[in-house]
């Protein structure tokens, strides 16, 4: 292989590393949409905390790695040996722990238990104080009801007794 093709290929594999830490740093990005989803709708939450803490720490480490796959080959090619492998498969490596961080938060988005339904328990609460203020209602207009009947009652006598009254 010429060395054109030699620095071509050392540029592939540390540009294809580079990619898988793009995605890496992607999915570190849906992990924290994933953990504002979980605190919010889910409790009891120990599972989740030490998967994603994992999770994490396997994502940022794949990441590491691969940066360092990538210090070798530009260490060599500044020497003028243009390598596409690395010492203990550093891209390799790189790889698997991105994979298994993203199996890992993936998973971290299963744990928890569903919070109860506060909407559906404060719907029940407002409809008994509806109900309450309903009966409320009813029992003020049937006092209104009797009250008026009093009044009519009342303002009957009092035109009798007018009528009965002597002249002055």
């Amino acid at each position: 292989m010429s060395i054109v093709d030699q620095r071509a290929a050392s540029g592939i594999v540390a540009s294809l590393s580079s990619y898988v830490a793009t995605a890496t740093l992607a999915v570190l990005g849906a992990q924290a949409v994933i953990v504002t989803f979980i605190l919010d709708k889910r409790d009891h939450l120990g599972f989740f905390y030490a998967l994603s803490v994992i999770g994490f720490v396997i994502l940022v480490a794949s990441i590491f790695v691969g940066g360092k796959g990538v210090n070798e080959i530009a260490e060599a090619g500044a020497l003028g040996i243009w390598k596409t492998k690395t010492e203990g498969k550093k891209f390799a490596w790189q790889s698997v722990l991105a994979l298994i961080g993203v199996a890992i938060v993936a998973a971290s988005a299963t744990t928890g238990r569903d919070k109860p339904d506060r909407t559906n328990a404060q719907y029940l609460q407002i409809s008994r104080q509806i109900a309450d203020v309903t009966g409320s209602l009813r029992q003020a207009q049937s006092q209104v009801t009797s009250l008026q009947a009093k009044v009519v009652s009342l303002q009957t006598r009092i035109g009798r007794l007018e009528q009965q009254k002597p002249d002055r």
